[in-house]
């Protein structure tokens, strides 16, 4: 890593907001690397959440792909869906992983 991103890994980070990241072959590549560094260190999880919103289905292979590439990273995920509307319920996210 060189540059600005040197600092970004090298900070302590409590919460990572993402939404639609995913858009084309190399974010979907990519995207799960970065977040593995930003959210696991060496020694295993660093207690970092990240929630992200993803449009599921937007593209046809790039969602499996994509949650595959974050196991692989250590991460794990869970889906959250929105409560319909008139429920009462709160605000949903597509994603939450750390």
């Amino acid at each position: 890593a060189r540059g600005p991103f040197v600092a970004i890994l090298s900070e302590a980070w409590e919460l990572v907001v993402g939404s639609d990241l995913v858009y084309n072959e190399a974010g979907m590549a990519m995207l799960p690397r970065l977040l593995g560094r930003l959210l696991c260190s060496r020694g295993g999880a660093r207690g970092v959440s990240m929630y992200y919103a993803h449009t599921l289905n937007r593209y046809e292979f790039y969602d499996r792909d994509f949650f595959a590439a974050l196991e692989a990273q250590g991460l794990s995920y869970v889906q959250a869906w929105p409560q319909p509307e008139g429920d009462g319920g709160g605000l949903g996210a597509e994603g939450a992983f750390s």
